[in-house]
């Protein structure tokens, strides 16, 4: 394990941590283990919510067919999601930028 030493810790953190160590029946250096822990966990948590979901070929092509709707279309899954992207940049049926 790597040795740490942290300094200018601010006395009302100290003192926070030092409450909770002896709440929790700890050291102040558990404590602060403890404490890393917890907040690094959050973190990860936190930006593993803001990526976005990975998706498989065939995964995104059930989503793409569910989104779509339930008629039926005779036309591919792959004419389906360019007919949608063409529509978002703003081109209309049978024009080509």
């Amino acid at each position: 394990m790597v040795t740490l030493t942290v300094r200018n810790i601010p006395e009302i953190l100290l003192k926070h941590v030092r409450f909770y160590a002896i709440g929790s029946r700890r050291s102040v250096n558990s404590e602060l283990l403890v404490l890393l822990e917890e907040g690094m966990a959050a973190r990860s948590r936190e930006a593993a919510a803001d990526r976005p979901a990975e998706f498989t070929a065939g995964s995104r092509d059930r989503l793409w067919n569910e989104l779509c709707g339930s008629w039926e279309d005779e036309s591919e899954i792959v004419e389906r999601i360019d007919g949608v992207y063409r529509i978002r940049s703003g081109e209309r049926k049978g024009e080509h930028k």
